[in-house]
């Protein structure tokens, strides 16, 4: 296993999700996700990087051997 020379790290949420998906419910709520999840995964795409969603509306991208300018 080769380790990365760098290493870049994204972390995003939806902001004010929680006044939305109390107003609106899960059902209005779910689509929100789903962009986001979207976005985590296009982030990815085409690397060795992996995304995640790691809370209510928080995501996360590891991004191996990318560095700031091109995260």
């Amino acid at each position: 296993m080769k380790l990365a020379e760098k290493i870049s790290v994204l972390l995003f949420d939806i902001d004010n999700f929680k006044g939305y998906n109390d107003s609106y419910g899960t059902p209005g709520g779910r689509p929100l996700l789903a962009g986001g999840r979207q976005g985590d995964r296009d982030a990815t795409s085409n690397t060795s990087g992996l995304s995640a969603r790691y809370g209510g509306e928080e995501f996360a991208v590891v991004l191996p051997n990318v560095c700031e300018d091109d995260a």
